[in-house]
């Protein structure tokens, strides 16, 4: 029974709750947002407060001093009523006596003005007084709003004594095409501007996302205590490392020589438009931010951390694979490149050099594993290259006579690519045709050293000559080159007619 009554007197506290009370306090909060608030409305409202206190305190001055500074009666006859009404007006409201207790007020203000803006700036390390001053205008009654440009990728490259940089809010920032600045207001919660975003970072309730994000906006005003936390790069960016030691799944080493990735700010947009060329989510920039580890020296820069992703996703590539699967992945007709390698000198074959296609490698890093990683840091993967792959460490001294599992399957994949290199009709064409180019030299050059130095005296030579003109097509008509198969009894009746030249006579016959 005495539950049932508790009961009932909550009920019946909470129904006879008074409205009035509610609207009393609805009305306080909204006289201290107005009063208090962070933006341009609040800003204007606190001017017009100051305004009309001084305007008032003025008036009263001059009722206190009964009007003083009337204007002469004699001057009616000499102006026009309307023109005298208005010079009698000032002259009673810039009296002497009026400005001498009016001007105290006003010295307090910019007294007060000057030293908050010295206080600001010698808290923010701001370059001058002025700038300080300027912030408080802006940030109290709505004047010289500062402004920031967001034009580079790097928020260390911006504006050094900008107060939105140093300070922030309120002023406005300017996005240029393939940047997005982060701002974090006073409770912490992230807000996103860029030209390629919607007009209000926080979108209305009921509005399609399609809809606010084809409002284009480049100029957006930055309440009171929001504060740049960083500048994200829209663009594609390219990271290059001239050197990355990995190691496969059978624990042989591999660098990767002038590796290159290129990434970009993970987007559910599949395909680029003129209309949104950086298309982005405000969910990745937030990982952007947010997501990197902070080191001894600080918060690393956007290349830094880009170019440890990109070490750690190579690492991660070769380690999936054994060595022989690594070398399987070169397409056959690359050991042209690995050959000239080996000619040079001083070069072991572990320090040799092969390539894999850009093409088949960036499809082999295009995995689901991958993409989850990247699009955890706020990520995606556009392209990713190697110019040379290594095996074995650098700088590793290792006697001459030492053979291990790394030479002999790297020495066995080579002679298997000579091999399949060697039985191609590209090569063996190509070598039919130095062949003929070489004999093509050779056969005048043979001719002009018989000449010269032959066996037989000079009168005789020609004897000689002959017989060796006998050999070369001899050796031309039986050989398997389209021209001696297609010649064969041309060739043959020359040289039944050149034996017949070099026939010796037989006395006596």
């Amino acid at each position: 029974m005495q539950t049932a009554r508790s009961l009932n007197g909550n009920l019946m506290e909470k129904w006879s709750h008074d409205p009035l009370e509610d609207f009393i306090q609805s009305l306080r909060q909204t006289a201290r947002d107005l009063i208090l608030g962070r933006d341009t409305t609040a800003a204007i409202v606190r001017f017009l407060i100051w305004g009309a206190l001084v305007a008032f305190y003025w008036l009263a001055l001059v009722v206190r001093f009964d009007f003083p500074g009337e204007l002469p009666a004699a001057w009616v006859q000499a102006l026009p009523p309307a023109v005298f009404l208005l010079m009698n007006i000032v002259a009673t409201f810039f009296h002497p006596d009026v400005l001498l207790h009016l001007l105290p007020v006003l010295a307090g203000s910019l007294a007060g003005l000057f030293l908050g803006g010295i206080y600001i700036s010698d808290l923010f390390e701001l370059e001058s007084i002025w700038i300080g001053m300027k912030y408080l205008l802006g940030a109290l009654f709505g004047l010289s709003y500062p402004r920031l440009k967001i034009d580079r990728g790097d928020v260390e490259t911006l504006h050094p004594s900008n107060p939105i940089k140093r300070i922030g809010g309120p002023g406005y920032i300017q996005t240029h095409l393939g940047y997005a600045a982060v701002f974090e207001d006073r409770d912490g919660k992230p807000r996103v501007y860029a030209l390629s975003g919607v007009g209000d970072p926080t979108p209305a309730e009921g509005e399609d996302e399609s809809r606010q994000r084809g409002r284009k906006q480049s100029t957006y005003f930055i309440e009171g205590f929001e504060q740049l936390r960083d500048v994200i790069d829209l663009r594609d960016r390219l990271v290059q490392v001239n050197e990355i030691p990995a190691e496969t799944r059978d624990g042989v080493e591999v660098i990767a020589r002038d590796a290159q990735m290129l990434f970009r700010v993970f987007t559910d947009v599949e395909q680029r438009s003129l209309d949104d060329p950086y298309p982005f989510s405000e969910e990745s920039l937030r990982r952007l931010v947010y997501g990197r580890a902070v080191t001894r020296s600080g918060l690393p820069a956007p290349e830094e951390v880009l170019t440890r992703i990109l070490e750690q996703e190579v690492q991660s590539f070769v380690s999936r694979y054994t060595l022989e699967d690594f070398l399987a992945m070169q397409p056959y007709g690359e050991e042209r490149d690995s050959s000239s390698a080996q000619s040079q000198p001083g070069r072991t074959p572990v320090e040799q050099q092969f390539q894999i296609t850009r093409r088949e490698l960036t499809e082999r890093f295009h995995t689901a594993e991958l993409i989850g990683r990247l699009k955890d840091r706020g990520l995606a993967l556009a392209w990713v290259g190697v110019g040379a792959w290594e095996i074995g460490a650098p700088g590793t001294a290792r006697p001459e006579a030492y053979v291990g599992p790394e030479q002999t399957l790297l020495e066995t994949w080579r002679n298997y690519q000579r091999l399949q290199l060697y039985r191609s009709p590209a090569f063996l064409q190509r070598q039919r045709t130095t062949r003929f180019q070489e004999r093509i030299t050779e056969i005048p050059r043979a001719w002009v050293q018989v000449w010269q130095s032959g066996d037989l005296p000079r009168e005789h030579r020609c004897y000689e000559l002959l017989t060796l003109l006998l050999r070369q097509l001899n050796s031309l008509r039986h050989s398997e080159t389209p021209f001696a198969s297609e010649h064969t009894e041309t060739l043959r009746r020359i040289e039944q007619h050149l034996e017949r030249l070099v026939q010796p006579d037989i006395l006596g016959g």
